[in-house]
């Protein structure tokens, strides 16, 4: 057991968290530390920061069945968002909707789908500025997204950048 994980257990995070980055300063393929400071980062629910740190430990041993179950949480809990934003939706609380789809970008940012609902609401709301940025990091993270593909071109229509709209890229 190392100094990180003890320091973890017994709730003292700021400690664990210098003694993890210790450990990979001194071996920056140390799979544990990585899972370690992405643990803590779970814990202090900043999301973005544990899926880095859970995709290290994952880079260095694809066999880290704690990174891959970590992963998994992370990617539950933005899910359930991204469900959360699709229920306000339907019951046309759109800034509702908003809030939750974007704190699923807070948790995971490299979901194209999630962007892509943000944008659909920022649409309907009429914010044709959102949604265009909303549809176009879409398409970025997932060039063949149809849906976002579709909806940028019409976002454009609206603005009135015809050339714009009928571009491929």
């Amino acid at each position: 057991m190392n100094l990180g994980t003890i320091y973890t257990k017994v709730g003292y995070l700021e400690d664990a968290l210098v003694a993890f980055e210790r450990a990979i300063e001194i071996n920056p393929k140390y799979a544990d530390a990585f899972y370690g400071l992405g643990a803590i980062r779970y814990i202090q629910s900043e999301y973005e920061s544990a899926l880095v740190a859970y995709k290290k430990v994952i880079e260095i041993n694809p066999r880290h069945m704690k990174a891959h179950n970590g992963l998994g949480k992370i990617y539950a809990l933005a899910k359930s968002y991204c469900q959360q934003a699709e229920g306000h939706y339907q019951q046309e609380d759109y800034a509702s909707a908003c809030v939750a789809f974007e704190q699923a970008i807070k948790i995971n940012p490299e979901d194209a789908d999630t962007y892509y609902g943000l944008g659909t609401i920022c649409h309907r709301q009429g914010d044709i500025k959102s949604a265009l940025v909303a549809f176009k990091r879409a398409i970025k993270i997932k060039p063949e997204h149809a849906g976002a593909r579709i909806n940028l071109g019409i976002v454009y229509c609206h603005l009135g950048q015809y050339e714009s709209a009928i571009r491929r890229d």
